[in-house]
């Protein structure tokens, strides 16, 4: 009897204690301090599946360190006058850290070097800027992920053949880069590369630029962001006579993959990338040491896509 009321105690302690860790499970895991951080994260455009998934780490990383969160960007990715005079106001309005995707590696230096030399931490994401005046950076390697689209170009038609490239803003330094990666694999092939076109981030146009392509008979066309990638899945989708490469996996993205339209695609990890960039706004720790870190993307093919260990990278808009 003595024990069946021990247990009955213990039990009721339990449930005391549960409940109390309940009322305080909606606090912040990690405060920073008493004075509440304003992070401001400015991205290159406000929408589509990609920039939803930063968004979504970025909210992440609000709830876990207790800072008051502001999300704004362009309606387009082009507008880069847009997104500097954004930047600028946010300095003016002396917010406490900026997290930014910066539209162009050039043009957004000025206004990086004014947020740092007024004393606002800036974060940058997806994207570098052509300075040092930065606390941290996480982004793509995209020189590494240009040769992932060239070895799968490779896979795919093998080292004799045609192919078109769909870009998107010229003058992105992740198109850059992601362009010479890929053309660092072809050297010693007898592949052309016949153009490079843009799409300036619109899927209708890179439908068309890829329906161009499609009538030059090439053998595989490659999509070197989300949007152009779609747009290139699409325009196979009506004549499927040539392999598609893109990058990302937005729900249209894995449709037409699932549908064989799009061959391989190259994830990356935008949800990290805005954790990661909200959290280092206002937090110091040794983990990333190192001013500019890589963020690891992956070669996703329909064969793999399912596959339970790939699950949170093609899915990553299912992430809560």
């Amino acid at each position: 009897m003595k024990r069946v009321f021990i247990i009955i105690v213990l039990s009721i302690v339990s449930i005391m204690l549960g409940l109390l860790w309940f009322q305080d499970s909606n606090l912040p895991i990690n405060k920073v301090d008493d004075k509440q951080k304003n992070v401001v994260l400015i991205t290159k455009m406000r929408y589509g599946d990609y920039w939803e998934t930063v968004v979504k780490g970025a909210e992440a990383a609000e709830r876990e360190f207790g800072i008051n969160l502001v999300y704004d960007a362009p309606n387009e990715e082009g507008d880069i006058d847009g997104q500097i005079l954004m930047v600028d106001s946010y300095i003016n309005d002396s917010t406490d850290s900026i997290v930014l995707a910066a539209s162009d590696y050039e043009a957004l230096v000025p206004i990086v070097e004014k947020a740092t030399n007024y004393g606002i931490r800036v974060v940058l994401i997806d994207s570098h800027v052509n300075t040092d005046k930065y606390y941290k950076s996480f982004s793509t390697d995209n020189f590494q992920a240009g040769v992932q689209v060239g070895n799968s170009i490779l896979d795919l038609v093998g080292n004799d053949g045609k192919i078109g490239i769909v870009s998107f803003v010229k003058g992105s330094e992740n198109a850059i880069q992601r362009e010479k990666g890929l053309k660092s694999v072809m050297h010693d092939t007898d592949i052309e590369i016949i153009d490079t076109m843009y799409c300036m981030s619109s899927i209708e146009l890179a439908e068309t630029l890829a329906m161009v392509f499609l009538d030059k008979e090439v053998d595989a066309i490659v999509g070197l962001n989300a949007i152009a990638s779609t747009g290139v899945g699409r325009a196979i989708s009506h004549n499927d006579i040539a392999f598609g490469v893109g990058f990302d996996s937005t729900n249209e993205e894995v449709t037409l993959m699932d549908q064989g339209f799009i061959d391989a695609t190259i994830v990356q990890n935008p949800y990290g990338m805005g954790y990661l960039g909200v959290k280092y706004a206002v937090v110091d720790d040794d983990y990333y040491t190192e001013k500019d870190n890589a963020i690891d993307t992956f070669v996703i093919t329909p064969e793999s896509m399912f596959l339970k260990e790939n699950q949170k990278l093609v899915f990553p808009f299912n992430v809560d």
